[in-house]
């Protein structure tokens, strides 16, 4: 019993080491450091992306509300136009 288990062992094991020549195993691994660096690179391109889209959003943000400030100055202004306007038509009558 304790004979077919070490023969089965011994044949599981002479055949796992035979599945993958060396050659394949430095192919492979030689591929895979190639894929984990351009990884890594592509992790970092991705993260300045997100940096550079943050700061656009912040930027734009900015800009909305600087829109926004300037168009209410604008509605502010054409209001006092208009009152101005009123005003001087009611002068030009009364004289």
């Amino acid at each position: 019993m304790k004979s077919r288990i070490f023969l089965a062992l011994t044949i599981i094991s002479l055949g796992a080491y035979s599945c993958v020549s060396p050659k394949k195993l430095q192919e492979a691994e030689a591929k895979y450091g190639q894929l984990n660096g351009a990884y890594a690179e592509l992790q970092g391109k991705y993260r300045d992306a997100q940096d550079q889209a943050a700061k656009a959003k912040n930027e734009t943000d900015k800009s909305n509300f600087v829109s926004k400030t300037m168009q209410s100055t604008i509605d502010d202004l054409n209001k006092q136009i208009e009152f101005l306007k009123k005003n001087k038509q009611r002068a030009l009558k009364n004289l």
